[in-house]
């Protein structure tokens, strides 16, 4: 998902086809503990199935000269942050062991730097999954979801 906020999706205004020609850019995303720099993966059980998917092993000590550096370096979103990318909402347990917690402090500074609006809601305890299991006192993330949704989309609506 956060890959998907800091694409570019720019539309082709000399293709033929109209949906083409208008951008797929997303106005603003919320992400749920997913990977943002797959160098920092580890230590997690999500660095293993990271594997898998890239092809290839790499961790902070990988040289960067080498392909699985810079496959992994390609395939992390956090490498495309630049300000015109839309808001973003970070929800993350913390004690999440698939997804390092970390993964989303990454991507909050990323965005903040760039300034990219971003909230990041820690779920104490939670660790990863759509509910977060063993959350104490989870806060109401999906209503937070629903008020960043209401308040990002209905401005940019109104706007037009």
């Amino acid at each position: 998902m956060s890959m998907l906020v800091t694409m570019d999706g720019a539309g082709d205004p000399s293709d033929p086809d109209p949906i083409n020609r208008e951008s797929a850019k997303l106005q603003c995303i919320t992400a749920a503990a997913t990977p943002t720099d797959l160098l920092r993966m580890t230590p997690s059980i999500g660095a293993d199935a990271l594997a898998l998917f890239l092809g290839v092993r790499v961790g902070e000590s990988t040289p960067k000269t080498s392909v699985e550096y810079k496959t992994a370096w390609a395939a992390s979103p956090i490498n495309y942050v630049s300000r015109d990318d839309g808001p973003v909402l970070l929800i993350h347990g913390d004690a999440d062991r698939t997804v390092p917690f970390h993964q989303s402090e990454l991507m909050d500074a990323a965005l903040r730097k760039a300034g990219v609006p971003v909230k990041l809601i820690r779920v104490e305890g939670g660790d990863h999954g759509p509910t977060f299991p063993g959350a104490r006192n989870p806060p109401d993330y999906k209503a937070e979801m629903v008020k960043w949704f209401d308040e990002r989309l209905r401005k940019a609506a109104s706007t037009r």
